[in-house]
């Protein structure tokens, strides 16, 4: 799913735009978390919000041994 927003969302990037991905903790959608959590939990998962770059980098390194140079 998150690969498939960031496709939809880089024909926004820009300048004065910035791209946030914000992850929900599993089997949560943002009406189940705030009935079950509170306002709270959504709000520090909007503070937790990684950016763009942030989640290239992790997306680009997952299944990668980076400890190898072919992983990086």
């Amino acid at each position: 799913a998150a690969a498939r927003a960031l496709e939809t969302s880089l024909a926004f990037a820009s300048e004065t735009f910035q791209i946030r991905f914000a992850f929900l903790p599993q089997g949560h959608d943002p009406d189940s978390l705030v009935r079950q959590r509170g306002k709270e939990a959504v709000e520090e998962t909007a503070r937790s919000a990684l950016a763009l770059s942030e989640f290239l980098m992790q997306h680009a390194a997952e299944n990668q041994d980076l400890r190898l140079a072919e992983g990086r």
